[in-house]
């Protein structure tokens, strides 16, 4: 109740893939170059993302004492390298003005695979 008082409050850390120096780096020199393209350059990009969903249990009991605001400070993350165990793999993109379809695998979504789904 005490750290309460002074604002700070039970939390489950966020959890994220350790990114090095040198992806630091990459990512902003790549923001910099892309800064003032125009919406006609963007519209011939697509992003994608995926997701996996483990089926083991994550219990996540861990709890740390944080300020409002500060959920993703480096100080209040956990480094996740990698899933362990079964799973499902949920993989998307957008483009201006569309979208991909959703696509849902049982397994690791490998190189070929993810190029083979890219193409369809």
């Amino acid at each position: 109740r005490r750290l309460g008082h002074i604002g700070l409050y039970a939390r489950r850390p966020v959890r994220c893939v350790p990114l090095t120096a040198t992806h630091c780096r990459l990512r902003l020199a790549w923001s910099r170059e892309h800064a003032l393209s125009t919406p006609q350059q963007w519209s011939c990009v697509m992003f994608s993302d995926k997701s996996r969903f483990s089926l083991q249990s994550d219990s996540r009991r861990t709890f740390i004492w944080r300020a409002p605001g500060t959920r993703y400070h480096q100080e209040n993350t956990i480094e996740r390298h990698r899933y362990g165990g079964a799973g499902w793999l949920v993989w998307g993109g957008i483009i201006l003005g569309s979208k991909t379809d959703l696509h849902v695998q049982s397994v690791t979504m490998i190189g070929h695979i993810y190029r083979d789904v890219i193409l369809e």
